[in-house]
């Protein structure tokens, strides 16, 4: 059976004054797995009507083109093209032309959800297709009233690497920064060059959470193995979390706590750097969990809460209003502390 198989194929266009051109007419081309195939001829003969035609990116006026076996129906992952022309910004590199696709700005967000969720699939889907969310960009956004401004997970089995949150507004949502992952989640949901820099929040309940034992949404979120607080062995199950980097954020009128942080005992945070942060609280706080997780009860004015982390990093951190304390630190393996 050929890779791709071209029947009959036929293209007709009606061109500005209502007549028809045909610009393919009865094309028939098998090409066999692994075969390198070029299509030549003058400019106008219909090459690329005809590439696009198999790429799903054009319909056919007659005819059927086949991939595998199967008839190809509109785009689809398992077909790429690269066109002919170098459609390029020359200013950037060659991997943020990649990445331009992957760039969110200048976006309002409010709804009553995450204002923006990176995810990549639940475990079978992360360990069978093995592809993360990575190299995006987010800037220039205002979140508003969302349960979390920009959230990682849960739905995250094949992790979230190299993501940049910048220049933002966060407004009266429940979380800023969210992760969401637990046990279970498999050894690829890596979570992975994590920055969030030049942030202006308000009223926004807890600035900074990342909850490794989220309960919601799945069937077993309350069992033992996702609840509990003791080191578990590390095997396929267990998920990652490598550096988070917050620089130049201000949050101010917080309800809830200024940082709740939770990592896995037997897979602790690797890095977490805070620079230049400032968190105040409001007058009148509302009562409310920092985290979905088992065995957290509602609290207002919280400080930082660090749990379960290899190094931390607080260069320049202030947390004004606090009720106990400002900074509560608990198995962290190496802290380094400028005021």
């Amino acid at each position: 059976m050929p890779a791709i198989s071209i029947k009959n194929i036929n293209k007709t266009y009606i061109d500005q004054d209502g007549n028809e051109v045909q610009a393919l007419h009865d094309i028939n081309l098998d090409v066999a797995e692994g075969e390198f195939v070029c299509i030549v001829g003058p400019s106008g003969c219909g090459k690329s009507t005809l590439l696009e035609i198999v790429a799903g990116l054009l319909d056919a006026t007659g005819g059927e083109v086949m991939l595998d076996g199967q008839p190809v129906r509109g785009t689809s992952r398992d077909i790429g093209v690269v066109f002919q022309d170098a459609s390029l910004f020359p200013w950037r590199t060659v991997r943020k032309n990649v990445a331009f696709g992957l760039e969110i700005a200048g976006v309002h967000f409010s709804l009553g959800d995450d204002c923006i969720a990176v995810k990549s699939g639940r475990f079978y889907m992360g360990h069978k297709y093995k592809k993360s969310s990575q190299h995006m960009e987010i800037r220039q956004c205002y979140m508003q009233h969302g349960h979390g401004s920009v959230t990682l997970g849960s739905e995250m089995a094949a992790g979230v690497k190299h993501l940049m949150v910048k220049d933002c507004i966060f407004e009266d949502t429940d979380r800023g920064l969210r992760v969401k992952t637990r046990r279970g989640r498999g050894n690829d949901a890596v979570i992975e060059d994590i920055t969030f820099e030049n942030i202006k929040m308000d009223g926004v309940l807890t600035p900074f959470v990342v909850n490794s034992f989220y309960w919601c949404c799945d069937p077993d979120g309350h069992s033992e193995y996702v609840r509990s607080k003791e080191p578990l062995p590390v095997d396929e199950r267990t998920p990652f979390i490598r550096e988070l980097y917050f620089k130049d954020i201000e949050a101010h009128n917080c309800h809830v706590a200024a940082t709740f942080i939770y990592g896995l005992p037997e897979a602790k945070i690797d890095k977490l750097t805070f620079e230049n942060v400032h968190v105040d609280f409001t007058e009148n706080p509302t009562p409310e969990y920092p985290a979905m997780m088992a065995d957290v009860e509602p609290c207002t004015k919280k400080g930082i809460y660090i749990n379960n982390v290899k190094e931390l990093i607080m260069k320049n951190v202030t947390v004004e209003g606090a009720e106990g304390e400002a900074v509560e630190i608990l198995n962290v393996d190496k802290v380094t502390r400028e005021d």
